[in-house]
């Protein structure tokens, strides 16, 4: 494969996409969601430029990825319970 990305996304449509997924992602567990979210975004990123894939996909979908598990947590504890 090629060691360049089929596409670089965008700078403004990344920062869109990073105000977008940080919205919800600081309602989350501070010490966890948003650390954790740049470090897939970083890793997507040279996965992408490493194996010649289209980086506009991967660096979109890591911003996103977990913005719907905010919910789930309040003072970094979980809201589910165990059986």
């Amino acid at each position: 494969m090629s060691a360049e990305r089929v596409s670089e996304i965008p700078q403004d449509l990344e920062t869109a996409l990073e105000n977008y997924a940080l919205g919800f992602l600081r309602q989350g567990r501070q010490e966890w969601d948003e650390p954790h979210t740049r470090a897939v975004v970083y890793y997507a990123g040279e996965i992408a430029k490493a194996e010649g894939l289209d980086s506009l996909v991967l660096v979109s979908a890591a911003w996103l990825h977990d913005i719907g598990y905010y919910g789930m947590f309040k003072q970094d504890e979980s809201k589910q319970t165990t059986p």
